[in-house]
């Protein structure tokens, strides 16, 4: 039996363009309910179980609710997530409207949807194979719109005429509340291959300009979480000595889970291996291995006698890993956006957690055989990555995106000042009594000057 049999007769295809769909949106914006802060902070604590909102939270989501189109940059478990969900949900009963929410990743949108039916919100997955399945459920939203959220790939609109009629139903009938990019820097950097390819495909997506956002809401929080402890350890050219300080961290931190990242697949083969050697159980993890999933079923499994695995960044959306303790960089990545994001794994359960990189000014500079000449804004990143390890203040007020000064006082630099006292003032005052018995006292002080006159002083 093919598609039309089980579906039935199609709904008549509306144009679905982005011209229609901007037009439906700008129709659809109206004066924000008298109550709307409060209605969303009953959803926020009813639904969601949050008692506030975490920082530019609320502000995207009363820019979304505005009709506004929205970018969001917040780092991992930052609650980027939280910005359409619950406009969703208020959507849903305000207008009746359905929104979209398009993930290059099949296992982060299982994820996610698990988590919602967790708590009681409704969701649901295209997924063409299940085809009866899902002409109930397309039916049952065209008819009612009851879904406050729905998932799909651009590879499943691809490969679905029906869903584009649906669509296109749903957008004459002014149902559909927005369209959610998830994880859009996978796009961004795979313009040529199967996820920029497939979202090209998307009528919802303006092709100009990359994503042609129009009137834009750009919310950014760069902050470190709290939570977390972020220490530099600088690597020298021995590599067994510098294993053996990867040794006495994991050590200290024996009974709890984390991650060890590495840029090259050879190189996580090779730590793995030598630490194998040294009796610890792990495994190297990356892309192409065929005992992935067991690897990290064994991982993630209580008692599964791996508290850490080696890996690249294959470890990467999908893969809901809430309780780590640390996240170590054994190579540093190449940006300070990509360190970020992998760090911010650690401590997703709100418990302090540690972020260590192993840091080499040289790991920075070498490129692969027959690599491509670095652009501008690649040897950027490269120095900003260096401009933070190689930085003494606190990491929390040092790192290039940082808008706070509030000291942490926790991370490396913060404990390490904390060892120290700023004596030159005293030290000033002493040795200017002593300088003006000899008729040397200098006519400006600082600690350098105090330092070598103190030099000075005593070598004669």
């Amino acid at each position: 039996m093919d598609e039309e049999d089980i579906f039935g007769s199609h709904p008549e295809p509306n144009e679905f363009s982005v011209a229609n769909f901007d037009r439906t949106c700008d129709a659809s914006r109206a004066t924000p309910h008298p109550n709307r802060e409060e209605i969303l902070y009953q959803i926020l604590q009813k639904t969601f179980r949050f008692q506030e909102f975490r920082p530019k939270q609320l502000d995207a989501i009363n820019a979304t609710l505005d009709g506004r189109d929205v970018l969001v940059r917040f780092p991992t478990s930052g609650g980027k997530s939280l910005c359409f969900q619950l406009p969703a949900i208020y959507d849903l009963h305000n207008k009746h409207a359905t929104t979209f929410v398009i993930q290059p990743n099949v296992s982060l949108i299982q994820n996610q949807v698990a988590a919602l039916r967790k708590l009681q919100v409704a969701t649901e997955i295209f997924e063409p194979r299940n085809t009866r399945r899902q002409a109930d459920y397309w039916k049952a939203l065209v008819e009612n719109a009851n879904i406050p959220l729905c998932f799909f790939t651009p590879q499943m609109m691809r490969m679905s005429e029906y869903l584009r009629d649906v669509l296109g139903e749903l957008l004459s009938q002014n149902r559909i509340a927005r369209f959610v990019i998830d994880e859009v820097h996978l796009i961004l950097k795979d313009e040529k291959g199967e996820h920029g390819e497939a979202f090209r495909d998307l009528c919802s997506i303006r092709a100009s300009d990359r994503l042609g956002m129009q009137d834009v809401g750009d919310f950014v929080t760069t902050e470190i979480r709290a939570n977390l402890r972020y220490s530099v350890v600088f690597r020298d050219g021995i590599y067994m000595r510098n294993v053996r300080l990867l040794i006495k961290f994991l050590e200290e931190h024996k009974r709890e889970k984390g991650l060890i990242f590495c840029r090259r697949v050879n190189e996580c083969k090779k730590l793995a291996k030598d630490l194998q050697e040294k009796n610890w159980s792990t495994h190297a993890y990356y892309a192409r291995l065929k005992e992935r999933d067991t690897y990290l079923e064994e991982f993630t499994q209580p008692g599964g006698g791996v508290n850490f695995l080696v890996t690249t960044n294959a470890l990467g959306i999908g893969v809901n890993l809430p309780n780590l303790k640390y996240v170590i960089h054994w190579d540093p990545p190449y940006s300070f956006e990509e360190y970020l994001q992998q760090s911010g794994r650690a401590g997703r359960n709100g418990e302090a957690a540690e972020c260590v990189l192993f840091f080499s000014p040289h790991s920075m500079s070498r490129q692969p055989h027959g690599a491509p000449e670095l652009s501008d804004r690649e040897i950027q990143q490269r120095n900003h990555m260096i401009r933070y390890a190689m930085n003494r203040n606190c990491r929390q007020t040092c790192h290039p995106y940082a808008t706070q000064q509030t000291l942490c006082g926790v991370c490396d630099n913060c404990e390490r000042k904390s060892l120290f006292v700023d004596m030159t003032k005293s030290c000033a005052r002493t040795h200017m009594g002593s300088a003006r018995v000899r008729g040397s006292a200098p006519s400006t002080w600082n600690s350098s000057s105090c330092a070598l006159s103190w030099m000075k002083f005593f070598g004669k």
